[in-house]
Order: structure tokens, then sequence, then C-alpha cells
């Protein structure tokens, strides 16, 4: 304590003489200065300090007797000691860096979120702020024991602490860019800011030999340049994650014309992938896959492995999003060629490479294999993070959504109630990610008749959207269209039409006229009308949502079934039977093309064999509803009880008739 008061007031005593060269205690004495500007500029200046007077101590021969020789070596020991321990605290200093970072800019931050004014903003604030410390105090560990390896244990050759270094710098940035978000008090920001600081990238990985001797590293002559740019396109991903997209677009594509300038290939690429990466996020697919497949070609041909893996992950997703679902697929198969190269199959990349692939099955409809893939995802998740990671949720309401479409909904309420745990704690009980897992929650209870619990969950999705993020957010008329469809099938019609005709209004404004969204509103107003005797309303908003979802999801997709099926109720309604089984016929042969939403086919059969025997075909209307029962006795898992009842109830009374 008393050194320190010396060196801070200027009144640092000379050692006595012989205790330590005078080298070192000219190095010591300038890093303890009172004065900052009169300090050691970095601790790497100070190290090379400490290594050009030892090299000169080193080149010194002393001659004296017996004696002298004793009394130097005891001095030796001395200095050794001291030079010693000068290293390590000029480690734990260049460890300590991050301070400035965090928790230095953490009351600029408290300041941003809390200043937002967002619903949500105080918990989000809470709870991001021991990941930030977790992540900066691992940051702290790892700079100083690389330091400690290659000055004093010599485990480093200086071309790995380099890299090291380099690796540490990159991860910094990364942190820096979401520090800067949350200084803004930017909403998507503060929305995305528990899952983002979640997903940093653990600094330990930057002190991994296997790690630092592969892929392609700058040389000595080029290394400042490209960690320059690797810093900045660090903060450009981190504000790509907290929701900054046309802002990180754009500095993304000045940092690719500057990697272009510098002219070193493999940060080409990564400033290419960025790119790429943005340009998805944006919505634009096309443009996103070019650059992306360019990415990927430029980074293979030079050995970034690891740009190569994630430029393939992202194409996957990518064309998955443009209904190219062959493509990303074979897109896929070139991810898990080089994250096997990089030996991270049961890593990270390895699980996201799973729940990719999942969903692009998903997407075709291929429930059960995605399903499958979720799962093993979900599995080498939970492995690898704890179990309070905002990933386990998301994976966990990825399967319950899956579960839902196969039938099995109350396999999907009991993940949908796992994901809700995990987010209520990592994110607090009212941010809107809560309210997505309650929105689809409360929809899992639609599909299996419980009304009460499913308004239950719905309401509290839709109070939490609208605080958060508006009445008239595309997420709030969501919930608000779910409380509908509640609603509808509780035969309270008016307040269902009510309820839709509020998101059509909000729908058209928010996506326009032509988007699936709308069209599902379309949809539903056709059925409320429907049921209200409103027979030609309902046939018009019919054809509009066939219209568009035929336009813009393509003829044969399982949305289109459902319109099908609602058009062909109406025409039942007007004695339009043959009509009706057409309609019938065609969504029916969509439903079988396609192997997932099972209960929709079986009640689909139901309604076409009712129509066949309207028209007097009872023999076929009773060989498709035996189809029907066959199917709902398949998933047999006590949820669709009500339905098997009903339908045997009808064969019977029908099969009655037949012999008679």
């Amino acid at each position: 304590m008393s050194l320190a008061i010396a060196a801070s007031q200027g009144q640092l005593q000379a050692a006595p003489r012989g205790v330590a060269p005078a080298w070192l205690q000219r190095a010591c004495r300038r890093g303890m200065s009172a004065e900052p500007g009169d300090r050691w500029p970095d601790m790497r200046a100070l190290l090379d300090a400490l290594r050009r007077g030892q090299a000169r101590s080193r080149s010194r021969r002393w001659i004296a007797g017996a004696a002298a020789i004793a009394a130097l070596a005891g001095g030796l020991l001395g200095a050794r000691a001291l030079e010693r321990r000068a290293v390590i605290a000029a480690c734990v200093e260049d460890g300590a860096s991050v301070e400035e970072l965090w928790p230095g800019r953490a009351e600029a931050v408290r300041a941003g979120v809390l200043g937002s004014e967002l619903a949500y903003a105080a918990a989000s604030h809470e709870r991001l702020t021991p990941w930030l410390e977790r992540w900066a105090g691992s940051w702290r560990v790892a700079r100083q024991q690389a330091c400690e390896q290659h000055e004093l244990a010599r485990e480093t050759s200086p071309e790995l602490y380099a890299r090291s270094r380099s690796c540490l710098e990159v991860a910094r940035a990364r942190l820096e860019g979401l520090v800067e978000q949350l200084e803004r008090g930017e909403a998507p920001a503060i929305q995305r800011a528990v899952a983002v600081a979640a997903a940093l990238r653990p600094p330990g990985e930057c002190l991994e030999r296997a790690r630092l001797e592969r892929g392609r590293w700058p040389d000595a002559s080029q290394r400042d340049d490209v960690l320059e740019l690797q810093r900045r396109l660090a903060k450009i991903a981190a504000h790509e994650h907290a929701g900054s997209f046309e802002r990180g677009l754009e500095s993304a594509e000045l940092a690719l014309a500057d990697a272009t300038a510098l002219g070193w290939a493999p940060m080409t690429a990564a400033a290419r992938l960025r790119v790429g990466a943005l340009l998805e996020r944006a919505g634009k697919y096309e443009e996103a896959a070019r650059e992306l497949k360019r990415a990927y070609l430029d980074a293979g041909r030079v050995g970034a492995d690891a740009t190569a893996a994630d430029a393939a992950l992202a194409l996957s997703y990518t064309l998955g999003s443009l209904a190219r679902h062959e493509e990303g697929l074979a897109w896929g198969e070139h991810a898990e060629m080089m994250i096997d190269r990089l030996g991270e199959r049961e890593q990270l990349r390895g699980a996201e490479l799973l729940h990719n692939l999942g969903t692009l099955r998903w997407i075709r409809s291929e429930y059960r294999e995605a399903l499958e893939l979720f799962q093993e995802a979900l599995a080498l998740r939970e492995s690898l993070l704890s179990a309070e990671h905002p990933l386990l949720g998301s994976s966990l309401s990825t399967i319950g959504t899956t579960y839902h479409l196969l039938g099995e909904t109350r396999r999907a309420i009991e993940h949908a109630d796992r994901a809700l745990a995990i987010f209520e704690r990592v994110f607090g009980p009212s941010h809107p990610n809560v309210a997505n897992v309650l929105n689809n929650r409360g929809n899992f209870f639609i599909g299996i008749e419980e009304f009460d619990a499913a308004i239950q969950s719905i309401e509290r999705a839709l109070e939490i959207r609208e605080a958060a993020l508006g009445r008239e957010h595309p997420d709030t008329l969501g919930s608000i269209n779910s409380l509908g469809t509640a609603h509808f099938y509780l035969e309270r019609y008016d307040e269902a039409h009510r309820l839709w005709s509020e998101v059509l209004q909000g729908s058209l404004k928010s996506v326009g006229p032509e988007h699936p969204d709308t069209a599902g509103v379309y949809q539903n107003l056709g059925n409320v009308e429907r049921e209200r005797g409103a027979l030609e309303a309902a046939r018009a908003h019919h054809a509009r949502a066939l219209e568009i979802f035929e336009r813009t999801l393509g003829a044969d997709h399982v949305v289109v079934a459902g319109v099908l099926n609602d058009l062909g109720l109406t025409h039942d309604l007007t004695g339009a039977h043959a009509e009706a089984v057409k309609v019938y016929e065609r969504a029916l042969s969509i439903y079988e093309r396609h192997a997932g939403d099972a209960p929709n086919k079986y009640r689909l059969q139901f309604t076409l064999a009712r129509s066949l025997l309207a028209q007097g075909e009872r023999a076929r209307a009773l060989a498709v509803a035996r189809e029907s029962l066959a199917g709902w006795r398949a998933l047999d898992d006590g949820t669709y009880d009500a339905k098997l009842r009903e339908l045997e109830r009808w064969i019977a009374a029908h099969e009655d008739q037949e012999v008679d």
C-alpha cells in the first residue's frame, strides 16, 4: 500500500544498490510514474523493454572473486524474482484492459437500456449484466494466461502468441459492438441483448493451440491491417445480431471494399460473408444467395474453412427462404464437410447445421424428419450450454411446434412449457420472446379444443406484445388473430369478426394486400362470414385468400389445402356438394403429398365423407370415413378421443343404414 501511495504522489525512492540492475529499476519506475503520459504506452512496450535490458545484462562479463560471485548470485536471484513479478503484473494489467469496456461502459449501457422506456427494459438489463460480467471476466483470464504462457512459461511461439492476441481483440470487438448498440437504447438491440450476449464466443477458444495452428493467418506485414478489418467485421456482426440490419449492411459493404483493396483473400471472403448474411436479414434473399455462394467459394479456395462453413450454413438457410429446398439441402452437405474439416461436428456449429437442415425439412412439410434433426440439435446444445441458455428455449419451442403439426399436441404443450420456463428466467416475464411461446402454446390448445386454456395463454401474449411492441405491430396482430380463432371455435362469431377485421386493417398497412399473412386473415373472415350466413361474402374472402396463397406459396402448399377445405364447406352449405367434393379431393391430395399435419388431413377426410354422403355416395363415404378413423387411432395419445367417438358413431349409424 505504501508503494502505491508513493507511486501516486511521484515520491518513489531508488532501490538499495545491488538489489536490482539499473535497467530493471528504470523500467519499473517508468511503469509506476504518477503521470499517465510518462508510463509505458502498453504492456507490450514494457515487456520489450524488459527483454532488451535482460539481453544487455547477459552480454556483460563479470570478473570477481568467489565471494563477489556468491553475492552477485544472490542479487541476480532477487532481480529475477523482481523481473518475474513485473512480468506477471504486466500480464494482469493486460487482462484488465477489458475493464475499460466492461464495466467501464456499464453505466452508459444502463442509461441507454432504461432510457428506452421499453416495458421489458429493466428486466432485460438485470438479466443482461451477469452475462456481460462473466464474459468480460473470461476475457480477462484468457488474456492474462496468453501473456503468461508466452512471457513466462515460453509455451507459445511469438507467432502463436500474436495470433492469440488478435483472436482476443476480435472477440472483444464483438462485445464492443453490442455495447455500442445498447448505449444508443435501440429497441431491437435491447430485445435481442441477452441472446446476443449469451451467444458471444468464449474467449478461452483463443488459447486453443489447434485453433491457432489451423486456418489462414496474415503475415506480420499485414497483421495490423487485417486485425483492424476483423475488429470492424466483429462489431458489424454484433450490430446484425442486435437487429441493426440496414446500418450493418452499409458498414459491411464498406469493409468489403477495404478488404478487397488490402488484397488478403481470407479477409475478403469473411467480409463478403458478412454482406451476404446482412442481405438475408434484410429480406434480400436472391442477392444474399449470390454473395454467400461467392464467399464460400472464395474461402474454400484459400483454406479459410471456418468462413466457408459459416457461408454454407447461411446459404442453406437462405435457399430455404427462397423455397429452393433441394439446393438448400445440398449446401447443407457443403457445410457438413467444412464442419468436419474443422473438427466441430460435436460443437455449436454442428448443432446449427442440424437445426438448419431440420428447418429445410420443416419448410417442405417433412415434419417427422425435421423433428429428428431438431432433437439432435437440442441434445448437442444441452451437452455444450448451460441449462439457462436461450438457445435451449428456442430449440424446445421449435420442437413443440413440430409436434403440434404432427398431431402430437400434448407433447407440443410439454415442450412449450419447458421453453416458457427457460425464457421467463432468461428474459423476464414481460419480454416479447416469452409472448412468442405463449402465443404458440395458445394455438396448441386451440388444436385440441381446450379454448379456455388457449384464451388465457393468448391474452397474456397479447398483453406483453401490445405493451412492448404496440397494437399495430405484426406480432401483436398475430395474437389478436389467434384470439379471434379461439372465439370463433367457441361460436362467438361477432367477437371473432371484430378481432379479425382489426387484424385485416393492420395487416394491409404493415405487410400489404398480397402477403400470405393478409391472405390468412381473408381466410378467417371467410369462415366467420359463412357461420353468420353471409355465404357470398365468405366465398369472396376464400377466393381472395386462395389467389394470394397460390401465387406466393405455390399451388401445392399445405396452407392452400386449408383454404380449399374452407371453400368446400361454403359449397356444402349452398347445396353444391359436387363442387365441394372437388375442392375437398384437391385439398386431400395436397395433404397426402405432405407427411405432416395429420390431424387436418383426418378432419378433411371426415368432411369429405359427409359431403359424399350428401350426394348419395354412401359406400365411398364410409370408405373415406374409415380411413379417417384409422388415422385418428394411429395417433392414439388420448388427445383426440372426442373426435374418435364422433367418427365411430357416424360410421356405425350409416353402416346400419347400409345394411337396412
